[in-house]
């Protein structure tokens, strides 16, 4: 193989000349069918359509060896080659959530600690942002500014009352509610099972697929859920539930959390 450099500019002329070329491929295959699954372009392929891309892949391998700075993936900026050894047998398309979850009592306390008043932050500027976007009488933007930061009070005696007792509750922090949705496959293969893989929007996802007859379930997060079902969220993210021998002090946070709900606006303020 030569040693030949290249510079950024003829890489990237090559590379979208192997997208161009992959493209072309796609669309004129007769054991093609195209997919869309929200912002993802996926392409089930057959034998023939397979082998003609393993020359696109060769020519990327070659083109990488050819840079100044190798890449980890040559056909990263060309085309995402779903399974590159074995042919898919059945697949799903589905979400990855993508989502930060905490248990540990120390980890839940810093975490909320430095989280809290962002989030404050973040409530003012929504409400404010709102109010701009909308027609409002002044009556209305005082109302809802005076419920905003009675509600912001409120949250703040219930979470000092929760730290100064953390230890009499079940707490967690998780971003389930507001997590990241990525579009993902699942799928089998003849030789292994259960592959998950997050598809991309830059480049087209190809599956090279014969299919059989197999059914499986996606990922699930039961501990999560029940967390987000069962709990009180003090603030978002941080869900807290009682412990059966602190009864009086759930009792006690229950009051306090009553005063929170005569300040929603949550059918207007959805993101707060």
């Amino acid at each position: 193989m030569s040693n030949e450099r290249i510079g950024y500019k003829e890489v990237k002329k090559q590379t979208d000349d192997l997208k161009e070329m992959t493209l072309k491929i796609l669309e004129s295959g007769e054991d093609v069918s195209y997919l869309k699954w929200i912002n993802a372009d996926i392409y089930l392929i057959g034998d023939n359509t397979y082998k003609e891309l393993l020359y696109i892949k060769n020519c990327a391998i070659i083109l990488n060896e050819k840079r100044a700075k190798k890449i980890d993936k040559p056909l990263f900026d060309i085309m995402k080659l779903i399974n590159e050894d074995y042919p898919c047998i059945d697949y799903k398309l589905t979400t990855k959530e993508k989502y930060v979850y905490i248990s540990s009592i120390d980890n839940v306390q810093k975490r909320v600690n430095s989280s809290f008043p962002v989030w404050i932050n973040e409530k003012r500027l929504t409400v404010t942002q709102l109010l701009e976007e909308g027609n409002y009488t002044d009556a209305f933007i005082d109302d809802v500014r005076k419920k905003t930061e009675n509600e912001i009070l409120a949250r703040s005696h219930l979470f000092n009352f929760v730290i100064k007792n953390i230890e009499k509750f079940n707490s967690s922090y998780t971003t389930k509610k507001i997590q990241k949705i990525k579009p993902t496959i699942y799928f089998h293969t003849t030789k292994k099972t259960g592959i998950q893989e997050h598809l991309r929007e830059q480049v087209p996802n190809i599956l090279w697929y014969k299919p059989a007859i197999v059914d499986f379930e996606g990922r699930t997060d039961k501990k999560v859920d029940k967390v987000i079902k069962d709990g009180f969220e003090v603030f978002r993210g941080f869900f807290v539930s009682p412990k059966d021998e602190f009864k009086e002090e759930w009792s006690e946070f229950m009051k306090m959390a009553k005063e929170i709900h005569k300040y929603s606006f949550k059918e207007l303020w959805k993101d707060c």
